[in-house]
């Protein structure tokens, strides 16, 4: 009983309280009702100027990702960041569509080797920035064309060069192996055709490799290594041959270059080798079929990749370590002849060391 009554006394007390408050309460808000709606109205505007200047932020930043190309930071770049990429030299409507080696060949420098030709003429650059590239594009798009081309032109400088090749489509009547064959006599071991064949190359190259690194010299010769249709190696059954794709990939761009060791990688599709691209000197990516392969290829320049739809055999965009920007070209046809290309014994030039 005692309990009850003063449970009973609480409750009145608390009903004693809110009778006093509650109205008084209501007087008050009554009476400063005008400058609540002040201060309502001004946190909404506040959060309605937010709003809106997060939404144009959210808006100009994509429109400027979709437009403008991205900055290169200084130092090593991350898997998915992409090459660095300015202004473009010369668009489809203002390059040569068909043009021939032997033009031009006169125009290029002792030491360099030809990027391609534009509207301005011919360009070319330091032949050291070849030795490591990644040659990229579609059928027919000119691919064998341009690495024909450019083991030309190390062996028209008097280079030592040996070959050590990988190609899975040797047998196939188009391949690059068939395209390359006249520099046969430079090829350290047959064309690697089967797994088994390739795993032997790739660690050959980096025992190599190891071998030079532990003498602390290039050897007497310098190595290229012509590796084609990548992606089907990726692929492989044997799952050694990806791991150590990717070992011998890096070694060449980074260490091996100053061993005398250096790599010519092709494929047709770029779509998921941002490692291979990002490891590489130099791309020279030709015509790419779809929209987002382009992209890729051409370092998501968008105008570039709209206009590669309607490249003619042959045309390339050039980007890399040692560029400003971007450079759309044309390579031209280049048709070796003899046993070693066009090089004779009259036109060999003068070595020039990397």
């Amino acid at each position: 009983m005692r309990r009850r009554k003063e449970i009973s006394f609480k409750s009145a007390a608390i009903l004693c309280a809110v009778s006093v408050i509650l109205p008084c309460s209501a007087v008050a808000i009554y009476q400063m009702w005008d400058y609540i709606k002040i201060v309502v109205l001004i946190v909404l505007g506040v959060l309605v100027l937010l709003g809106l200047i997060l939404a144009t932020a959210f808006v100009l930043r994509y429109a400027f990702r979709a437009e403008s190309p991205s900055p290169r930071a200084n130092g090593a770049r991350s898997e998915t960041e992409p090459l660095p990429k300015v202004t473009t030299v010369g668009l489809s409507e203002q390059l040569p569509t068909s043009v021939k080696y032997e033009q031009v060949r006169d125009a290029i420098p002792v030491g360099h080797g030809l990027l391609g030709v534009s509207a301005n003429g011919v360009e070319t650059c330091e032949l050291k920035q070849f030795m490591t590239t990644l040659i990229s594009g579609g059928s027919n798009s000119g691919k064998s064309n341009t690495v024909s081309l450019k083991i030309d032109e190390m062996v028209r400088e008097g280079r030592d060069i040996q070959l050590l090749v990988i190609d899975w489509h040797a047998r196939k009547e188009d391949s690059l192996y068939n395209r390359i064959r006249c520099y046969e006599s430079r090829f350290l071991r047959p064309v690697a055709i089967e797994e088994e064949e390739t795993l032997d190359a790739l660690k050959w190259f980096y025992a190599e490799f190891k071998r030079r690194l532990q003498m602390g010299n290039a050897g007497d010769n310098d190595i290229l290594l012509v590796v084609d249709e990548i992606p089907s190696m990726m692929d492989a059954e044997d799952e050694e041959i990806p791991k150590m794709l990717k070992l011998v990939a890096r070694k060449c761009g980074r260490e091996a270059r100053g061993f005398g060791m250096y790599g010519f990688f092709i494929l047709q599709q770029m779509i998921g080798f941002a490692w291979l691209r990002n490891v590489v000197h130099t791309v020279l990516a030709h015509k790419s079929g779809r929209m987002n392969e382009a992209m890729v290829a051409c370092n998501e320049h968008p105008d570039i990749a709209r206009d590669m739809e309607n490249w003619p055999k042959g045309r390339v965009c050039v980007y890399g370590q040692n560029f400003e920007g971007v450079k759309v070209l044309q390579v031209p046809l280049f048709k070796p002849s003899g046993a070693e290309g066009n090089l004779s014994a009259d036109t060999q030039k003068t070595a020039t060391p990397f």
